[in-house]
């Protein structure tokens, strides 16, 4: 089972208050089911036969523009909308890459982290040389 190729980082003990999760997975840290549902969607983008692990960086990457591309149709929004000069936009499926749809009770804590270090970023991605 392609469970089993997949360590978790940290075993599962108990839920956090604010209902994290301490088994992730992979460079990017999903949670093992959100992976799982999508391996199949980034085993085909990338013409593997076998499962692909979110441990190595291709499948991870594949992964998390899946997942904001994903985020942003379940909210109506163009994934080419998603920009700095949109931060309620912004927030609102960074929001939803973290929490599915509870998206609406981490918007303001992690969307808000999120949009913050994207423009820190950008500023220094930006800049000429």
């Amino acid at each position: 089972h392609p469970r089993f190729l997949m360590p978790v980082s940290y075993p599962v003990v108990s839920h956090s208050p604010k209902g994290g999760c301490g088994g992730d997975v992979g460079i990017f840290q999903f949670q093992p089911r959100v992976y799982l549902a999508h391996e199949p969607e980034i085993r085909d983008s990338m013409d593997e036969a076998e499962f692909v692990s979110p441990y190595y960086y291709i499948p991870a990457f594949l992964a998390a523009a899946i997942l904001l591309r994903n985020a942003a149709m379940y909210h109506g929004i163009l994934p080419t909308d998603i920009t700095l000069d949109k931060p309620k936009l912004f927030k609102r499926v960074a929001a939803t890459y973290n929490a599915g749809r509870r998206w609406e009770y981490v918007v303001g804590g992690y969307g808000e982290t999120v949009f913050e270090n994207a423009t820190v970023v950008s500023k220094i991605i930006s800049k000429p040389k």
